[in-house]
């Protein structure tokens, strides 16, 4: 019966919608439109961070008695939060469950419980949120209330459904529907929660058509916001792209990442999605700039399955913007020969003209004329050929630039490598000739000698900077790393400098410099400083340790990829 209710209200929904079968989608006026945003979406998210900052002075004044407003405030920041940041909105969204619990109000129990599942949502921090969602009690609380609840947690099973690989998908996506028909249940059927829920329930029998249909008439409702009408056009951005209707996909998409913007939020996937879908168009200058946006926004977030997926396709895009760019430089080049090809003919020419222009002088005066004439060819051939040399040299610059860029990113990390090898056979020197000097009883020099120098703290600083150099190369190289071992058998070996930043193991650091392709035993050895016994112990230990074949080991290690 329930069933027959939902599919009547969505077919009595669809039949009020005009048909979306005959739209025509102007992506260039979007496309112009995103790119403006874009441009100033730095002033959008400094605007947001003094909201978030206004509210937090709001929140200050108010006595610590009272909770309940206190409660409230700390719902308002974490909203503010829950798309920009996570780290903020987690800090936020603990305070706020700690002063409900203290007010012992339900109501404010339970919202407060939806936003930490929606923290740990967005953070991809999925057990975490099914912790909070099976072990929250909805006793006392309104329809509303249940409504909301039900709705993040509608929104949790569907999300883990769609990622999980395995047997259970099955399980979470049944626990989804479920969730969506107790929305249904509680919440009035015009109720913007309640109609999504419906859509959810029936999309599986309606056509595509009637799926966009639908969700072009939900983001028409009055009662959304900026965040949900992202939301739904990101929805029907696939659904377009699912019929093959490029227009459409690219259209919804960059209107989903022109209001996540807008919105301040940071936690997205349609610019990484129209990335993808102008790399496909050729497009690669516009692929390059949205898929990089996208990057930032997923580290400032700090959401680490967003970069993941993002590290799917930037390669690619990137390897064809190189492309692109010695395409043009190329022709750059050939623009050059022309110009140097019409000015070889344009000064055969001139000089012919001025052979039959002797030749048919038929007097004194004729040839002072043609002598005038030829006096000013001249003038303007030399400026001509001054303007050739400024053009050539701007050229020369510019392919200077482009070779010198191509350069740096090809040889920084071997040169890196190079610099710190010689430093350590310098102090190796050093230590030489503080040997030297005690044989010699040259205390004296051997006291300033030692003054002078500090061989841990160097080498712990060439060490330090490896490290940074290489994570920033290669950032998922620690959890990658750790995966090819037994859960539980070994300990996070990352350690935090004074900086705040992670430091590889001296196990770690061979597998490194085996992945950056130093695979010599005698020169990683010489690199950290080890002895070849050494190296080898560490190699060997890890290898029996793993739970890959050792043979396998270093091919896993291998294919630990970089995002840059």
């Amino acid at each position: 019966m329930a069933r027959k209710l939902i599919t009547a209200v969505i077919l009595l929904f669809l039949n009020t919608l005009p048909s979306a079968g005959e739209v025509k989608f102007n992506t260039d006026s979007i496309i112009g439109a995103l790119n403006h945003v874009v441009d100033r979406r730095d002033t959008y998210f400094t605007t947001h961070a003094w909201r978030i900052d206004s509210v937090k002075r709001v929140l200050a004044a108010i006595p610590a008695d009272q909770l309940p407003m206190r409660t409230q405030l700390n719902h308002e920041i974490f909203n503010m939060y829950r798309s920009f940041q996570s780290d903020s909105a987690r800090a936020v969204v603990e305070r706020e469950l700690a002063l409900a619990e203290q007010t012992g109000d339900p109501e404010l129990i339970v919202r407060a419980r939806g936003d930490y599942i929606f923290s740990y949502l967005s953070a991809g921090a999925f057990p975490d949120a099914l912790e909070i969602a099976r072990n929250t009690s909805l006793d006392n609380v309104s329809d509303q209330a249940k409504g909301d609840f039900y709705f993040i947690c509608q929104r949790l099973y569907s999300d883990i459904s769609v990622a999980q690989c395995d047997n259970f998908n099955d399980k979470y996506a049944r626990a989804s529907h479920a969730y969506a028909d107790s929305v249904i249940a509680v919440l009035p059927k015009d109720n913007y929660k309640a109609m999504y829920c419906m859509s959810f329930k029936t999309l599986d029998a309606l056509k595509l058509q009637e799926k966009i249909d639908l969700f072009t008439g939900l983001m028409n409702r009055d009662d959304i916001d900026n965040n949900e009408k992202a939301m739904i056009a990101s929805i029907l951005g696939d659904y377009y792209n699912e019929r093959s209707d490029e227009d459409g996909a690219v259209y919804y998409k960059a209107l989903s990442g022109k209001l996540d913007i807008e919105s301040a939020k940071r936690e997205t996937t349609s610019l990484r999605f129209l990335a993808n879908l102008m790399f496909q168009q050729g497009n690669y200058n516009l692929a390059h700039r949205y898929i990089n946006v996208a990057l930032e926004d997923a580290e400032f977030f700090n959401a680490p399955h967003r970069k993941a997926e993002i590290a799917t396709v930037l390669p690619l895009i990137e390897s064809h913007r190189f492309d692109s760019v010695n395409t043009e430089r190329r022709a750059l080049w050939w623009a050059l020969g022309g110009v140097v090809l019409m000015l070889v003919v344009l000064i055969v020419g001139i000089i012919f003209y001025i052979r039959v222009a002797r030749k048919l002088s038929a007097s004194n005066r004729l040839i002072a004329q043609r002598s005038a004439e030829l006096q000013e060819a001249n003038e303007s051939l030399e400026a001509a050929n001054r303007n050739v040399q400024e053009s050539n040299l701007e050229l020369q610059n510019t392919l200077q630039k482009l070779s010198e860029s191509v350069k740096i990113k090809d040889e920084y990390l071997g040169y890196s490598f190079y610099a710190h090898s010689e430093y350590i056979k310098k102090i190796e020197g050093l230590y030489k000739l503080v040997s030297r000097k005690l044989k010699t009883h040259q205390y004296d020099d051997l006291a300033m000698t030692l003054r002078e120098s500090d061989l841990r703290k160097e080498k712990e600083v060439m060490l330090r900077e490896f490290d940074t150099i290489f994570l920033r190369l290669f950032p998922t190289f620690i959890e990658r790393y750790k995966s090819l071992f037994p859960a539980g058998e070994t300990e996070d070996p990352a350690a935090q400098d004074n900086n705040g930043e992670r430091q590889l193991s001296p196990e770690m650091r061979i597998f490194a410099l085996i992945r950056l392709g130093i695979n010599e035993i005698s020169k990683i050895a010489t690199f950290l400083n080890y002895s070849i016994n050494t190296v080898n112990t560490y190699k060997t230990r890890a290898k029996n340790r793993s739970i890959l074949p050792n043979d396998k080991f270093e091919e896993a290690i291998m294919e630990i990829r970089s995002i840059s």
